[in-house]
């Protein structure tokens, strides 16, 4: 009886399988380190995206909401007057709790203008029997000005700043700017190479017929936490106009 003879792979065979498999292998993990990167650049720009939103949103409120607006020759700060609230009843020169309508537009505490006088105040009341809160801790004839009595429904003012310092958009709310207690609305920030941070159109620049606020900047990924944007630190530019009200 004949027996057959097992036959193997030949070494030309293993060298062409384990070439294949090392191609094939290699493909996939060409692929895996394509969409690891797409996902990690995509969660990047969402992340960049959703930082740039808070302070997008903040500076979109005061815009639309403004009566006078100031922007800076160099384009890197924006000084706005915006009507907030009205009073609630009659105050005298020397209240120091303010009725007002609402506080949905104000800080949580800064300086506030009636007629010719500041008011600085610190903090608020919740709507109280009357159904409306008050400005609390006012010192009355803030930074020199005289302190005088109002009327009921007399126009409460504030007059928010933003400004570009240091990688970062401040707003400030007490009338000199300070980083040190400003607030920041939007953190690694840099002007775009020939585009101001800040620019008012009025009308007549464009067929629009009222007045915008363009806010250009570029919002960045800082590694290594210095403020300032590295050339292998991706970023994302942001370009957005903003109507103001019609006056």
């Amino acid at each position: 009886m004949k027996t057959r003879k097992r036959r193997g792979f030949t070494l030309v065979e293993i060298l062409v399988a384990s070439t294949c498999s090392v191609i094939a292998m290699g493909g996939a993990l060409s692929l895996f380190v394509i969409l690891t990167r797409l996902f990690s650049d995509g969660s990047l720009q969402m992340r960049i995206q959703s930082q740039a939103r808070y302070g997008i949103e903040h500076i979109a409120r005061h815009v639309r909401a403004a009566e006078f607006i100031t922007v800076q020759a160099n384009g890197d700060r924006m000084d706005i007057t915006v009507p907030a609230t009205n009073l609630r009843a009659n105050i005298s020169s020397s209240a120091t709790a303010i009725p007002v309508d609402s506080v949905s537009f104000l800080p949580g505490s800064g300086i506030a203008y009636i007629g010719n006088e500041s008011v600085g105040y610190r903090g608020s009341t919740a709507p109280g029997d009357a159904g409306h809160p008050s400005l609390l801790n006012c010192t009355r004839g803030y930074a020199g000005t005289t302190a005088t009595a109002h009327d009921d429904d007399d126009v409460l003012i504030i007059k928010p700043t933003y400004y570009l310092n240091g990688g970062k958009i401040y707003v400030d709310n007490n009338g000199v700017l300070n980083t040190a207690s400003d607030d920041v609305v939007i953190s690694n920030t840099e002007k775009i190479s020939g585009v101001s941070l800040f620019q008012y159109l009025p009308v007549g620049t464009s067929s629009y017929k009222t007045d915008r606020v363009q806010v250009a900047f570029r919002c960045f990924q800082d590694r290594d936490k210095d403020h300032v944007r590295d050339v292998n630190e991706p970023g994302v530019d942001f370009s957005v106009e903003f109507f103001t009200r019609n006056r």
